[in-house]
């Protein structure tokens, strides 16, 4: 118990230390996953690059998950360093794609689609305290799933269960406050950058959330786990994933799913796939204690306002805007104070994405104008924060759009029965009748040829029985054993009345009550016939 208590401490310690570092003290690894133009770099058709998955003559300009990871990760290093992190500080595993053409015997291609144990040896030379591997998920092409997935090495957190060691199986008994990451840290610094990078505005998300995060361990998410010695300090590491085999505390994000096919077209745009980078790099910031920049971004999309993208390559989710037509080459401006302060030309790929980065905080105003459609209906305006990106949805009309015609039919007079037409005329003369009623009327009921009516003078109660075809008072009825109550919530010794289908009078008092029965009781009343007492 002794010996677990020390290590404890000493990786509270240790944890608190990396968090004191000052900005340019920190050291980074970055890692954009894939990287080549070959089978492993998940290569994907796209509208306008149909052909991506041809090997022999790849086409560089569609969907590989490394195309999309490189401005990412330089994306994140470039906004860390506008938190004070030194340049030669932030260290990536590549800094281009290829070869190309892709050849599986190029002797260049580890340059660019690296091997994880030698990334895993530059990660544990170099005394990194920050190592982040961008990426992006896969399921079945075309299918709506959609959302961020963030694993680090070990165990889930609070998780229940077993864990290995190199020999053979053990049980460890974990806690609801466990936190099973193999690298202190891993999992904190993880969930700090979950809400800053977390953005379903313009990328349609399916589960999960900003304040509901999905972070795994790799053992307890692949079930399954494998063991790394380093050659440069002998230690060992066990977990699943190759690039996380090492002793930096960091995490592995799957950005969003590349087989949703709307997702990977906005991931042909560089723009869109650098603000994923800054977003997490917000996080990241925050969780070290950086200073934050003081410019904030925008980001948007143009889009048809009424119809959709038909393409065998463009599934999409229909409750979303991506059912939306994305606008190819539209002119967006951003104006302030009526001047225009820049401007965005969207890309040919079917996304209609359109990005400004690093803008003084304010209010904006954004135009965008496409080819063959009407003038914007209304100037979209937003504030832009420090720190912040802030999200702009577009819809243009187009000119040859024709709102659907709707035709009412005139629909003949039905046939209808003799017994249930409209009388010609309606006799409305009115016979009245002339007697006393004290107090003040409460309620009426009528059933045949009798009508009662009650009355109240202050709490006590009067009950009248007319002859309904005569308007003829006939009696006053008994109130004889009505109870009264003296306290001040007692509105009514008899307040409504009612004839049950036997002609039976029932009656209710009116009072405040309670569950517990300390402010009084209601009493209800039942007349055997009109002519006995209640």
């Amino acid at each position: 118990m002794k010996k677990f208590l020390l290590l404890a401490a000493a990786a509270i310690v240790a944890a608190g230390a990396v968090q004191a570092k000052t900005a340019d003290e920190l050291r980074i690894y970055l890692n954009p996953g894939h990287g080549s133009y070959g089978p492993n770099d998940r290569p994907l058709s796209t509208i306008n690059h149909p052909g991506t998955s041809n090997l022999a003559d790849p086409d560089t300009l569609g969907f590989y998950e490394g195309r999309g990871t490189l401005p990412r990760s330089f994306a994140l290093g470039q906004y860390l360093e506008k938190m004070g992190v030194k340049h030669e500080n932030v260290v990536y595993s590549r800094m281009a794609n290829g070869p190309w053409p892709y050849s599986a015997d190029d002797p260049d291609k580890e340059k660019y689609n690296r091997n994880l144990s030698e990334i895993c040896e530059e990660v544990e030379l170099g005394n990194f305290d920050i190592f982040i591997s961008s990426h992006s998920n896969a399921s079945t092409d075309g299918t709506n799933t959609n959302y961020p997935l963030t694993i680090y090495r070990g165990y889930d957190k609070g998780s229940q269960g077993k864990e290995w060691d190199d020999a053979n199986g053990h049980h460890d008994n974990r806690g609801a406050g466990y936190v099973g990451n193999a690298v202190e840290g891993s999992y904190d610094m993880a969930a700090a950058s979950w809400p800053t990078h977390w953005m379903s505005e313009l990328e349609p998300m399916t589960n999960y959330g900003k304040n509901s995060p999905n972070i795994r361990g790799d053992i307890d998410f692949y079930g399954s786990w494998s063991g790394r010695t380093s050659a440069a300090s002998g230690n060992r590491y066990n977990g699943y994933l190759g690039v996380l085999k090492h002793g930096a505390p960091g995490y592995l994000l799957e950005g969003f799913f590349h087989t949703y096919q709307p997702a990977r077209h906005r991931a042909l745009n560089f723009d869109y796939d650098r603000q994923e980078g800054r977003r997490e790099a917000r996080g990241i910031g925050a969780y070290f204690g950086l200073t934050p920049p003081t410019t904030g971004d925008i980001m948007g999309f143009v889009k048809d306002m009424h119809d959709p993208l038909i393409n065998n390559l463009y599934h999409y989710n229909a409750s979303s805007d991506d059912k939306y037509l994305p606008l190819n080459g539209a002119e967006v401006k951003l104006m302030q104070g009526g001047q225009e302060v820049a401007s965005y030309t969207t890309d040919n790929e079917y996304n209609g994405i359109f990005v400004f980065e690093d803008l003084q905080p304010g209010e904006y105003n954004i135009v965008a104008t496409a080819e063959g459609y009407k003038e914007q209906f209304d100037v979209c305006t937003v504030t832009v924060k420090a720190n912040e990106s802030v999200y702009a949805k577009i819809f243009l009309e187009n000119e040859s759009y024709e709102p659907p015609t709707e035709v009412y039919e005139n629909y003949p007079e039905p046939e209808v029965p003799a017994y249930v037409k409209i009388a010609d005329s309606y006799n409305f003369n009115q016979t009245s009748a002339s007697f006393a009623i004290e107090g003040v009327v409460k309620d009426v009921v009528q059933m045949g040829d009798s009508t009662v009516i009650l009355s109240n003078v202050g709490k006590e109660p009067h009950l009248y029985l007319v002859k309904s075809s005569t308007k003829e008072l006939v009696k006053e009825l008994s109130t004889t054993g009505i109870q009264t109550e003296n306290r001040d919530n007692f509105y009514s010794n008899l307040n409504a009345i009612t004839l049950t289908t036997d002609k039976k009078l029932v009656g209710t008092s009116l009072g405040e009550n309670d569950f517990n029965g300390t402010l009084g009781k209601t009493y209800i009343y039942i007349w055997r016939d009109l002519h006995s007492d209640p």
